[in-house]
């Protein structure tokens, strides 16, 4: 069961999120978080159906003693908009009652003129020899109730960001959820058939970076980081698109910071 990992989607209260061609609005309290979104590992991780889970709030899942800690987490990742953000803490499972997770954060926003009322990351089952390598690839990491040191320098910069969810097992990396359109329209990037490779330009293609992220040094259980540097081009590139080196109008160089679940890729996205 430690091999497995799941990615989720949480939203603040009052957030539309524009996940493919559908618009959600939930009114909640403020402060709470619920699952909008969980991959299909979670019942591999924690034991639950997705259904027991979606759109209800993730404190659900926290070990009372823990839980003002584990909340204050996600406050805290939301409003420093900080990403990279591990969390080791107890999370129920089904069948088997508590059990040590680590919970990767990111904060993404939901359009441009928000600061990160979003968090997309990861749950997997914390094992002790994946511990250091999870951590030499975090921006902070947070062991309730203690925290430690950046990484990235993206903690509490204001740049828009978007969440990626791509299909880890398609050729071209299919999107399967885009959180907002501060770099490409959700309406016709989710579900392309040339996935998330139609959207960067021929000179910057990160097949590299990516099928290491497909690998099990970075994947599954490991819960850990890679970041890169590459450009995209909103509009999508096909065969008559300039040739390499040259410009286009709709380019937008990026900074990126990836990760794996079981089933899912997650890039974070940020101008640069």
């Amino acid at each position: 069961m430690s091999d497995y990992s799941f990615c989720y989607i949480l939203k603040a209260a009052n957030v539309c999120l524009p996940l493919g061609s559908e618009h959600t609005r939930y009114n909640y309290s403020p402060g709470q978080h619920r699952f909008v979104y969980l991959s299909e590992s979670v019942t591999e991780v924690l034991g639950f159906e997705i259904q027991d889970l979606l759109n209800r709030s993730v404190d659900l899942i926290f070990h009372e003693d823990e839980k003002a800690a584990a909340i204050n987490t996600l406050n805290e990742t939301t409003s420093n908009n900080k990403v990279a953000c591990l969390v080791y803490l107890q999370l129920y499972h089904h069948t088997r009652g508590f059990l040590d997770c680590v919970m990767a954060q990111n904060a993404v926003n939901y359009n441009q003129n928000s600061v990160g009322d979003v968090i997309v990351g990861s749950i997997s089952l914390a094992t002790a020899g994946d511990i250091d390598r999870r951590n030499q690839s975090a921006e902070e990491v947070i062991v309730i109730p203690t925290n430690t040191r950046p990484r990235f320098g993206w903690t509490a910069a204001e740049q828009p960001r978007t969440a990626f969810l791509l299909d880890r097992f398609s050729v071209d990396c299919r999107i399967t959820h885009c959180t907002n359109d501060a770099f490409l329209n959700p309406e016709t990037c989710v579900n392309h058939p040339r996935g998330i490779f139609r959207y960067i330009v021929k000179r910057d293609e990160p097949a590299a970076f990516i099928t290491n992220l497909k690998s099990s040094g970075i994947g599954a259980g490991s819960g850990g980081f890679m970041d890169v540097e590459f450009t995209m081009c909103r509009d999508g590139r096909d065969s008559r698109a300039s040739p390499e080196g040259e410009p286009r109008p709709d380019e937008i160089p990026v900074s990126v910071i990836g990760s794996a679940t079981s089933d899912a890729l997650i890039l974070i996205v940020r101008h640069r």
